[in-house]
């Protein structure tokens, strides 16, 4: 049965209450019935108005509203995969393997994916009471928000993905780093050993999975450039896909045991984004053309989008190494603006009220005698042979490892110079170091309460800076899923066959900022759910 999905369907006809839509100062809920007119809005009249929000969602998405008339039978699958990534290519190709049937929609011209850590938990070696406390330290960071049973269908599970994400990458002919990593949690806890996998940079991990599903392209059904516009749903059931390929025809595809989002986040759909994650707005994004595709199908047909207060990455590990080091932090105007005793994920909402040509922007500042200070209080510092490969101003021409264009490390041989190739304010940077530096003298930060330990004068030429640019590299929020990873409704009930994985799906973190407690868990959650899920469906 194909549902009119116009917008007279939404306030009449469509399975999608208003109230799942969770637009703001929206109460009216759209009532069902077998009986179309019937059907209304009730207990407000602002329904008209929060449709027409929703509506405003779709201006940059590939997700389409408008009733599809006309379409060409592209048969039947026993699994659509919506979104060819760091989840997406995990399910379809594991599932292939299992003897499922399997199609895959991608709206780009190729596989895409980001980043280049992902790592997963060796369950068979870690101490049993080391995964727990990963559980609670990842629920901690998460504020408590987190879907608990998600994250132990990750610490379970992951380490197994990894290593088959791993094994699929090398066979397919890639070269990808691995390394063993884990961290002591005492006495009470015991060892958590992990399977970090790397993607060494200027590579990302598109380039894996590129090569991961090239070896398969012959085996399983891949659509390039043809994105899924609508979900096919017959009463509480998805049964198909509606996509439109590069030439502007649709296609209705059949599937027996699943459909699955794959699709990514919504940092490029701005309507969305400030509805969702408005901290973000003036930030730089790092990734392109996504646009809340995944979370819109879902959403038409009565999937609920997480909560507000979406969890946001935003980093930068580019411009410089040391990113995590207490060194004195500077906005673009040369002041000093927090306490530095804070990890990286976090320092970006100290800068999102700068605007959009100053939010995420801020300079670090040390000086030559950084290699002691850092050993002094503890940390990793970087040998000054090594930081070369950060500065754009040295001829060098083997880069390994770092993106060319991103590299922002300077030095300087006076505090003035440094300034001005930083281009911030040379006088408001010296009186901010002079100020620092009478704090050490004074023996505590009287300006912020930084631990007395990582205050150290800025006196000793050469004077070093790197210019950080904090971007918005994902959104981490989406709709909700249980830990089957199936997509819940209004009333936390499954919406049957219809699944989401990795970013496109909600619950996993639920904190503002993403954790950064395990390196690469994002990725490592994005080829878990789509290995589990790939395998669970194709065994039904």
């Amino acid at each position: 049965m194909e549902k009119d999905l116009s917008r007279r369907g939404f306030l009449k006809g469509a399975a999608v209450s208003v109230a799942a839509i969770g637009l703001a100062g929206c109460s009216p809920k759209v009532v069902n019935t077998a009986n179309e007119s019937e059907a209304g809005v009730i207990g407000s009249n602002s329904g008209e108005a929060c449709v027409s929000d929703f509506s405003s969602f779709f201006t940059a998405s590939a997700a389409e509203q408008e009733e599809i008339k006309n379409s060409t039978d592209g048969g039947e699958y026993d699994i659509i995969v919506i979104g060819a990534g760091a989840s997406g290519v995990p399910c379809a190709v594991k599932a292939y393997q299992e003897g499922a049937k399997v199609l895959v929609l991608q709206k780009e011209a190729t596989v895409v994916s980001q980043g280049g850590n992902c790592n997963g938990i060796e369950a068979d070696t870690s101490d049993p009471s080391a995964i727990l406390n990963f559980i609670q330290e990842t629920t901690k960071q998460c504020t408590y928000r987190n879907d608990r049973e998600q994250t132990k269908v990750f610490a379970y599970n992951s380490g197994e993905a990894v290593h088959w994400y791993y094994d699929e990458a090398v066979g397919s002919g890639y070269n990808i780093g691995v390394r063993e990593w884990g961290v002591d949690y005492g006495e009470d806890f015991g060892q958590l050993k992990t399977i970090w996998v790397v993607t060494s940079k200027p590579d990302n991990t598109s380039t894996s999975m590129k090569s991961i599903m090239a070896a398969y392209e012959d085996k399983i059904d891949v659509r390039y450039n043809t994105p899924a516009v609508q979900l096919i749903k017959e009463g509480n059931k998805v049964t198909g896909v509606y996509a439109k390929d590069i030439d502007g025809a649709y296609y209705k595809f059949n599937a027996t045991k699943g459909v699955v989002i794959a699709t990514g986040d919504y940092q490029n759909n701005d309507a969305m984004v400030a509805k969702y994650c408005p901290d973000v707005l003036d930030f730089e994004k790092k990734q392109f053309n996504k646009t809340g595709d995944g979370q819109l199908l879902g959403m038409m047909i009565g999937a609920e989008m997480e909560p507000l207060g979406h969890t946001k990455m935003i980093h930068d590990f580019d411009s410089g190494p040391m990113f995590d080091e207490r060194f004195l932090r500077v906005d673009m105007y040369g002041k000093r603006f927090s306490n530095e005793d804070m990890d990286l994920s976090v320092v970006n909402n100290y800068l999102r009220n700068y605007g959009p040509e100053m939010a995420g922007k801020y300079c670090q500042i040390f000086d030559g005698n950084y290699v002691e200070q850092v050993t002094s209080w503890g940390g990793r510092p970087t040998d000054e042979e090594a930081l070369l490969m950060y500065m754009p101003d040295v001829e060098m021409e083997d880069r390994k490892g770092v993106l060319v264009d991103r590299i922002d490390t300077h030095k300087a041989d006076t505090l003035d110079e440094l300034a001005t190739i930083l281009q911030i304010p040379a006088d408001e940077l010296k009186a901010t170091v002079k100020r620092y530096n009478e704090l050490v003298d004074k023996g505590w930060d009287a300006d912020f309460g930084k631990k007395f330990k990582y205050m150290k004068k800025i006196e000793k030429a050469p004077f070093y800076g790197i210019r950080k640019n904090l971007r918005v590299s994902a959104l981490c929020s989406g709709i909700v899923i249980n830990e089957n990873f199936e997509v819940l409704d209004s009333e936390r009930k499954p919406i049957e066959q219809l699944y989401a994985i990795g970013n496109v799906s909600g619950a996993f973190y639920g904190s503002p900022d993403y954790p950064l407690n395990l390196p690469g868990l994002s990725l490592g959650r994005c080829v878990t759910s789509g290995y589990v899920l790939g395998k669970t469906l194709a065994a039904k």
